[in-house]
């Protein structure tokens, strides 16, 4: 089979020039196509990029014609990949790197029967696991964390403590390789994931709807709508500076954060209902 790698740049050309020499340095890496996708940077990002890495035949350097966003941004590197015959993508984000040589080719191997996503051992800035992530993604729970992100400036204190305690992220601290099934749910960081041949037999790309933020839940409601598992492959570590892109998108600033995480959040409610019809929604993804 063979396989590939989108990383999506916007604005922070310098981190993900280290990104990209860091992953050249992986065990069997021309083997890898590699797609950087440029979400529309005005800042010289393209040239820089296309120029560094022109001389590797296993790259290419594509360009957005806009900030199309976490999803749409990372298709245009997938559905190039994907018309090229790449069975297996690896999303990884432009601030993320392998601990090491042989990272990339142990996240490839072996993909289980029916996976959709593989997640590999991410380590954040605080040194602690990022997978995987245990909170439950269902339509109530979705509904709870939107009404918070919608409302919570105008919540009473004990209110919100309350509602977030039940929303917060929990991330299983004993780090060991496994498969979700109905006994076992988890899903994985959106920093970094495989979506597998098994994904692309069901569905065409990332959902396409949401701009920045709650993309590693939707993907986790459609792959449990299809019956695609996860797994985890707790030997392969990444380390994650984290939250690069929304740094330069935004400065990080908390008020524009809580918006588009409750616009994400209602993306995914609507999605819900959307998925009532799963033929007719897969269809229509099918036929835009």
């Amino acid at each position: 089979m063979k396989n590939g790698i989108v990383i999506l740049n916007y604005l922070n050309m310098s981190v993900t020039f280290e990104t990209v020499k860091n992953l050249l340095t992986q065990n069997n890496i021309d083997s890898f196509q590699i797609v950087i996708v440029d979400n529309g940077s005005k800042n010289g990002s393209i040239e820089y990029l296309s120029q560094n890495f022109s001389m590797y035949q296993n790259i290419t350097v594509l360009e957005a014609i806009s900030n199309l966003g976490y999803a749409q941004g990372n298709n245009v590197g997938i559905n190039h990949l994907r018309k090229r015959n790449i069975d297996n993508v690896l999303v990884m984000n432009s601030d993320i790197s392998f601990s090491e040589a042989n990272g990339l080719e142990q996240l490839f191997l072996d993909i289980p029967n029916n996976v959709g996503v593989i997640g590999p051992n991410i380590i954040g800035n605080n040194n602690a696991p990022a997978n995987p992530i245990r909170i439950p993604v269902g339509f109530k729970d979705t509904l709870i964390r939107f009404s918070y992100n919608s409302l919570r400036n105008i919540m009473p204190m004990f209110l919100k403590e309350n509602v977030k305690r039940k929303t917060n992220n929990l991330v299983d601290k004993n780090i060991k390789s496994m498969l979700s099934n109905s006994e076992n749910e988890f899903f994985v960081h959106g920093a970094a994931y495989i979506l597998t041949h098994h994904y692309f037999n069901v569905l065409p790309e990332l959902y396409p709807k949401t701009f920045l933020y709650y993309e590693a839940q939707i993907l986790k409601i459609l792959s449990n709508k299809f019956h695609l598992n996860y797994f985890l492959n707790a030997n392969v570590k990444m380390k994650h500076i984290e939250d690069q892109s929304s740094k330069f998108s935004f400065g990080n600033k908390k008020s524009k954060k809580q918006r588009l995480v409750a616009k994400s959040q209602l993306t995914a409610l609507i999605l819900y209902i959307k998925l009532l019809r799963p033929q007719v929604f897969i269809d229509k993804w099918n036929k835009k």
